[in-house]
């Protein structure tokens, strides 16, 4: 990206530079971002604070806030003049503009304009102006996410001095307008167009008469389709070329068959990134000659075959991303030559053999979760000499224990070992790990107790040691006051054998249930990132309204606490009810008695419950018809009683949610809903009294009379 600024030195601007920006400006408005429009990560709002704010999360100003009439343009935010007072340079990224460029727009007098960068700002999904074309002594033209769309007009290519083309909007280019400016732009060395339509052009037509002196290329999410043969490649200056994400683009003719690319000449090449499209057969010979590489990224394709790792050139390489292909290969100890490696990611693959024990010191993030690597899990994850953050080697067939090779001082975020055959107890060793986030060693046959000691960890969100052959208490006998987890968001525990009371100092702890979202700006998701290239986000898989799910990443205001499938015992804690941005609670298949908590109420973010399979007592409590975004409730298989409530959420429950509790009613189980207390005859009013007597006392008197005589005559007949 160039550097747009104004020099303390500024000569005098015209005055006719001033008035034409003076113009220029006030035909926006200035849009101001608010910290609440920031929850909707698909929002423009949104996309602008991700693009503008600084490393410590502030909003930028308007730079033409400091534009005022009356004093030296050159001296404005933005602007750069020449020795002349001419506007050379204008940089107005992220300048909060709002409105229409207009054909008649004043920018268009500033002639002399070499280098303009509109990015970020709102220009409210109008047409690119073809009077750019007016500013033919452009040589940077950078107008990405600013609300443009429709076609890319053909004046574009007026723009003969171009030198760099950025551009991101859901714009299109025609074959021919594409043509005629690779034609003309003869001296283009930088092309971004990510997000722009370039479905109409064939790959081998983009790349025709694209100058020589081409460095970037990025045609990240274009549409592109058909094959992509050698031209991409022969460029010899070319040291970045990104086609993410086009996912018709299918390899080369006649079989699809990306290892059939000829010679590469750009042996300068340091960046390819051809991730998430359809490139299949096995990686070209061609790519092991590239000896300056510093990332490739070739995942999400369908590439097979065997992977020459000892012929890769990894001098250089500091990212190197393989996942979710089809390759094979023994992963030798040559990976041990990329010194300066800091992303390494094989997930997803059919390697068999064992990770070496060795590791570049650089390395930041180890991903070789999903393939078939066995061995056991290397020594060197907890050492302190290397800067490893992030070890996922989840759903493997690695063996033995984990090792107690943690030192203090390392700095692990992540460990992830979930579905592997680890056995053995925990090591000690990790609370050494002092800034460790995520800890996943589901899915194993770890046999031990709780690991109290853990609540060291103050950085632990999420914690899942699910499906082991965990035992006893997590009661810490000693002082449940020790127990502090005060960022932990997800705690699984599922099916192990646990047993005792749920202690109601463990779950008060948790802080982070409270209130998740607290200072939390925007949405965010739990992974590590150093920069925008080597970054990872953690997922995790659980029981989540009775169906297991995977999530591929997980926000940092998700938060469940599952504990099904044990024997634990006694009565659930009326705590649980100050969590309140709990969105799932699993104590299912356990021994629990008494009655549910009215506590539970309180959880107003609540979207999935499930207590069944327990000895829970008395009526549901009134509080749960309250809970307006409970999208899943179990109660079945207690001993509950007493009338379903009636609430339109509750209506939509079928009866697996309430059978097996024999004193429960309600229409979803098909018994009506009817008290067992006799009714009481009503009394009469003082209205039906006077009715009743009206006839008056004689009447009464004479029937009682008769009917007394023909009872004692009636005694005597069956006498005799």
């Amino acid at each position: 990206m160039h550097s747009f600024s104004s020099s303390f030195d500024s000569p005098s601007c015209r005055p006719d530079q001033s008035s034409a920006l003076l113009h220029f400006k006030n035909s926006f408005s200035i849009t101001k971002l608010d910290p609440s429009d920031l929850t909707d990560p698909y929002s423009m709002s949104f996309l602008f604070y991700l693009s503008c704010a600084d490393d410590n999360n502030t909003i930028p100003y308007s730079k033409t806030s400091s534009w005022k009439n009356g004093t030296n343009c050159c001296l404005w935010d933005g602007v750069f003049c020449n020795p002349l007072g001419h506007v050379i340079n204008l940089g107005l990224s992220c300048g909060f503009l709002r409105g229409k460029i207009l054909p008649n727009n004043s920018l268009f007098q500033l002639t002399p304009l070499q280098m303009l960068d509109l990015s970020f700002n709102d220009f409210q999904k109008s047409h690119i102006p073809s009077n750019f074309s007016q500013l033919v002594s452009l040589t940077h033209l950078r107008i990405t996410s600013s609300g443009f769309s429709g076609e890319v007009p053909t004046q574009i290519s007026h723009l003969h001095k171009l030198v760099s083309l950025d551009l991101m909007d859901p714009v299109s280019f025609k074959p021919n307008t594409w043509e005629t400016l690779t034609k003309n732009a003869t001296h283009i060395e930088d092309i971004s167009l990510s997000g722009v339509d370039m479905s109409s052009i064939s790959p081998s037509h983009i790349f025709k008469n694209i100058s020589s002196s081409l460095i970037s290329l990025s045609f990240v999410g274009n549409g592109l389709q058909g094959n992509l043969g050698d031209e991409i490649f022969s460029f010899p200056h070319i040291q970045e070329i990104n086609l993410d994400g086009n996912e018709n683009l299918i390899g080369y003719p006649p079989k699809s068959n990306w290892s059939q690319i000829g010679e590469i000449s750009s042996h300068s090449l340091e960046f390819l990134d051809v991730s998430n499209n359809k490139l299949s057969g096995p990686i070209p010979r061609s790519i092991y000659s590239l000896e300056n590489l510093t990332y490739l990224n070739l995942a999400y394709n369908f590439l097979v075959g065997s992977l020459q790792l000892h012929h890769l050139s990894l001098k250089y390489m500091q990212y190197f991303d393989l996942s979710n292909n089809s390759l094979q290969a023994e992963i030798t100890s040559s990976i041990c030559n990329a010194i300066s490696l800091e992303f390494l990611s094989l997930s997803h693959n059919y390697f068999t053999s064992t990770i070496p024990h060795c590791i570049s010191s650089s390395l930041e993030i180890l991903n070789s979760s999903h393939s078939k690597f066995s061995g056991t899990i290397p020594h060197y994850i907890g050492s302190s000499s290397v800067a490893l953050s992030v070890m996922d080697l989840q759903m493997n067939q690695f063996s033995g224990t984990i090792p107690e090779s943690f030192e203090a001082g390392n700095n692990l975020m992540t460990i992830n070992f979930n579905g592997n055959l680890l056995g053995g107890p925990f090591p000690r060793s990790l609370i050494n790990c002092t800034k460790l986030k995520v800890l996943d060693l589901g899915r194993n046959g770890i046999e031990d107790a709780f690991p109290h000691w853990l609540h060291v960890l103050q950085e632990l969100q999420i914690l899942v040691l699910k499906e082991n052959k965990l035992h006893g208490s997590i009661s810490s006998f000693k002082d449940e006051t020790k127990f502090a987890f005060p960022k932990l968001r997800v705690l699984d525990l599922l099916n192990n054998n646990f047993s005792g009371h749920l202690p109601a100092a463990f779950f008060k702890s948790f802080k982070a249930m409270r209130h998740a979202e607290e200072g939390e700006s925007g949405l965010h998701y739990v992974g590590y990132e150093n920069n925008t290239r080597v970054h990872y986000e953690d997922s995790i898989q659980l029981i989540m309204k009775g169906h297991g799910i995977h999530l591929e990443k997980i926000l940092t205001v998700f938060t469940t606490i599952d504990v099904s499938n044990n024997m634990f015992k006694g009565k659930i804690p009326q705590v649980i009810g100050e969590l309140g941005a709990l969105k799932g609670l699993n104590f299912s298949h356990n021994q629990l008695t008494s009655v549910i908590p009215s506590a539970i109420g309180n959880l107003k973010k609540l979207e999935s419950l499930d207590l069944s399979s327990n000895k829970l007592i008395g009526k549901i409590p009134p509080e749960l018809a309250s809970l307006d975004s409970l999208g899943y409730l179990n109660l079945s298989q207690n001993q509950l009683e007493g009338c379903i409530p009636t609430v339109p959420h509750f209506d939509a429950f079928s009866s697996d949610s309430f059978k097996g509790n024999n004193g429960l009613r309600g229409f979803q189980l098909d018994i009506p809903c009817v008290t067992h207390e006799k009714s009481q005859p009503r009394l009469p009013s003082s209205t039906s009294d006077a009715g009743f007597f009206e006839f008056g006392w004689k009447p009464i008197l004479l029937g009682y009379m008769c009917g007394l005589s023909f009872g004692a005559s009636m005694f005597w007949v069956v006498i005799f």
